[in-house]
């Protein structure tokens, strides 16, 4: 009766397309069968190893921080680390990225991207307030436009890194 339902189906008509659009290559050049790293409070680390998860790429750590740490599933990822201190997570890093070929993706805050150091891994820092919750839901949230930026983000960062092997 509001017209809320129309509006809110006219609005993910005009958004859900241009992002699948611009998010399908990426996710096939960047994403697919890529080995991922995520250094993070640990809801967001747990919404990002699903969706990664989902456009098909592989988590081989997940270390997490925060009240949450300890509740983290298991199975989202091949190693979980929970509330480790720096060298704690400079050395999971350093040996998740020694069995990956090519160089992992760090997701991270900027401790993770400091403790990485000068490893071999191609670093993309969030960008964005970590801790995006969803009001309904109570879930992590990066809306479309969030996973779409993110996305691009990491094919950005993955092709550099390719031209710099070059």
């Amino acid at each position: 009766a509001t017209g809320r339902g129309e509006a809110a189906e006219r609005l993910l008509e005009a958004q859900v397309p241009p992002a699948a659009a611009r998010m399908e290559k990426a996710v096939v050049q960047h994403v697919l069968h890529r080995e991922f790293l995520i250094c993070s409070e640990a809801t967001l680390a747990i919404a990002l190893a699903a969706m990664l998860s989902e456009l098909g790429g592989d988590v081989r750590l997940l270390a997490a921080a925060g009240e949450s740490a300890g509740k983290i599933p298991s199975g989202i990822a091949h190693r979980i680390l929970a509330a480790a201190d720096m060298e704690e997570l400079r050395l999971a890093i350093s040996k998740e990225a020694a069995d990956c070929n090519p160089a992992p993706i760090l997701l991270g805050n900027q401790r993770a991207i400091v403790a990485a150091g000068e490893q071999r891994v191609v670093p993309v820092p969030f960008g964005f307030q970590a801790g995006g919750i969803h009001c309904l839901t109570g879930t992590p949230y990066l809306g479309m436009t969030g996973a779409v930026s993110l996305v691009e983000r990491i094919a950005n960062a993955s092709a550099l890194e390719k031209m710099r092997r070059a």
